[in-house]
């Protein structure tokens, strides 16, 4: 039963549920997408169910998760979790991948079918059950997954994977022009034992103010590569290196360079990264760093190392997602120069149509070597050319958001 609910494809002769009424014996779906999910298309398609606007008021809350895969394209996993006794099972889940090179129609005819598909057990019970076709697949399951393990095993590539990119922006106005140049190149190698990656960048942005006295230039550079090879040692534990090379002008950092081992430890297994993830890291890094100007602590080029304590916590489930990060680190030839950082989101379903979001970030700051000597001028603060000397950073914001009236959500209607 299950290889052959797996294998199934809808067809619907008629079309017997009208987009403008809703039959109360209709299954009520509420789709969960925090991904980049097209839901006016998954209505339209999909158009013998309720779509509603809450959670609290579906039969099935579909939770659909993502996650990036080795060849940078990403990982779907949709739940379907049972809230009336519609099945035997309370949860069931469909996986499915979509390639890096996949285009937005690719990846929304997918979500659809596997959307479809996981709504089958859930049908049978219900009007749209009697209209429901059922035809059989190409070949059995044992040979699709004979099929795909071949192909996996055929990869001239080795896992490599190269993504470049390089974008210009240009903004022109009588009194100042505006330049930004971005180039970007991502190689990695993400396989079940190691994740390679190599990050390549280069930002730069000139921007002219035309006056009449002289004109005002800024310009900010910045580039650099950085890096990972981490090995997996089991399903809680991972151990790993990092390394960089940077410049930045506004740092004033003429060249650094990094390089040191990590360990991470997760407390839930790491197959479970999708929906939750709790993760305890511990990196230790040499510094070699070059300055533009000289420093406040008169320094023109010093060695440096630094050790950082790092937790993070990742939830995703029906009631909402929560993803908080609390790092501490500081140098080792001088305890005193020191930084925690604690970032926050939630997002939290209370009941029916209520929601509450807060986001909050806290820096406290005590490492600040690379700031240049001498007082900034009035003209470097207001065009942001240098990093100013601080002991905090910190935003929040909080918020509600509240829905209540109809509770279905099926008509669609892209009129002016």
């Amino acid at each position: 039963m299950r290889y052959l609910l797996c294998a199934l494809a809808l067809t619907f002769t008629t079309v017997a549920f009208s987009q403008e009424t809703s039959n109360n014996e209709n299954l009520k779906i509420f789709v969960d997408c925090r991904a980049d999910c097209d839901l006016p298309y998954i209505r339209t398609k999909i158009a013998y169910v309720d779509y509603v606007r809450d959670q609290g008021l579906a039969d099935i809350h579909v939770l659909i998760n993502s996650i990036s895969t080795g060849s940078g394209g990403r990982q779907f996993t949709l739940q379907f979790i049972d809230q009336n006794q519609f099945s035997e099972a309370p949860t069931q889940e469909v996986v499915f991948n979509i390639q890096p090179n996949a285009t937005p129609d690719d990846e929304r005819t997918a979500m659809t079918q596997k959307i479809a598909l996981g709504l089958v057990p859930f049908l049978i019970n219900t009007p749209a059950a009697d209209q429901l076709t059922i035809t059989g697949p190409e070949m059995v399951a044992e040979k699709a997954e004979e099929k795909a393990d071949a192909q996996a095993e055929f990869d001239p590539w080795n896992y490599w994977v190269f993504d470049l990119s390089f974008r210009v922006d240009a903004d022109l106005q009588t009194a100042q022009r505006r330049t930004d140049l971005r180039s970007d190149l991502d190689i990695s190698r993400i396989t079940n034992d190691w994740r390679i990656t190599n990050f390549m960048y280069y930002r730069s942005t000139r921007q002219r103010f035309i006056q009449e006295e002289g004109d005002i230039i800024r310009t900010r550079t910045r580039y650099g590569i950085f890096g990972r090879t981490i090995k997996s040692i089991n399903d809680h534990w991972s151990v790993g290196a990092f390394h960089s090379l940077s410049h930045n002008t506004f740092e004033n950092i003429d060249a650094s360079i990094r390089v040191g081992p990590a360990i991470e430890f997760s407390v839930f297994p790491y197959e479970e990264a999708i929906t939750r993830e709790f993760t305890i890291a511990y990196f230790n890094r040499g510094y070699y760093r070059s300055y533009i100007e000289e420093t406040i602590f008169g320094k023109t080029n010093e060695y440096l190392w630094e050790q950082e304590l790092q937790l993070a916590l990742r939830l995703r489930k029906p009631w909402g997602n929560i993803s908080s990060r609390l790092s501490g680190s500081h140098f080792l030839n001088d305890l005193s120069k020191n930084r925690i950082e604690f970032r926050n989101n939630v997002d939290i379903r209370i009941v029916k149509g209520l929601a509450l979001r807060i986001s909050s970030e806290i820096n406290l700051i005590n490492d600040q070597l690379s700031l240049p000597r001498g007082e900034i001028t009035l003209e470097d603060l207001l065009l942001a050319q240098r990093a100013q000397a601080t002991d905090f950073e910190a935003s929040f914001s909080v918020g509600f958001n509240y829905t209540f009236g109809s509770i279905y959500n099926n008509i669609i209607n892209p009129r002016l």
